[in-house]
């Protein structure tokens, strides 16, 4: 155990005086702040891991459970159907008719609408096909009609076919 002098005169008569430390003391209590500052930093790590895990399974429990009211570009009706009958207890297909006035514009009619909202607060998948620009186009009008019926959330597939 080391004195650190603040007068050298208590220091020569052997008094211990107030302005004299203990250099162990102060090496000892910054090392047990540090250990228990360690210590807390582990257990918040243990916790924050512990929270982490309670976090994800409750997302994918959560995702796992998820509804998807799901509309499709004409060309993929036949895999929108196919989600709906495999698995029916997550997707729930609105079909689309996607014709064209005598003008050429679009006539396109969006089922889940009608006799009221079936849309609005719910997650959509939408099974998009950009093949050509005049579909490409009729798909932008029929997203953006989603999008403005309140849905919880829009999901946009893209399959790639090469």
């Amino acid at each position: 155990v080391a004195l650190m002098r603040s007068s050298s005169r208590a220091f020569d008569q052997g008094v211990r005086a107030p302005g004299y430390l203990l250099r162990s003391t102060v090496i000892k209590s910054q090392s047990a702040t540090a250990l228990s500052l360690a210590s807390e930093k582990s257990e918040r790590n243990a916790g924050s891991e512990a929270a982490n895990k309670i976090k994800w399974h409750q997302y994918s429990r959560k995702r796992k459970s998820m509804q998807y009211r799901v509309f499709a570009a004409e060309a993929l009706e036949q895999m929108a159907q196919e989600l709906e009958e495999k698995h029916p207890d997550r997707f729930t297909y609105f079909p689309t008719e996607w014709g064209k006035f005598p003008d050429g514009t679009d006539n396109i009619e969006i089922s889940g609408f009608t006799p009221h909202n079936l849309i609005s607060g719910e997650h959509v998948l939408f099974l998009a096909s950009f093949h050509n620009n005049d579909v490409t186009l009729s798909q932008f009008q029929v997203m953006i009609c989603l999008l403005q019926s309140f849905v919880e959330s829009l999901t946009v597939v893209l399959p790639y076919y090469p």
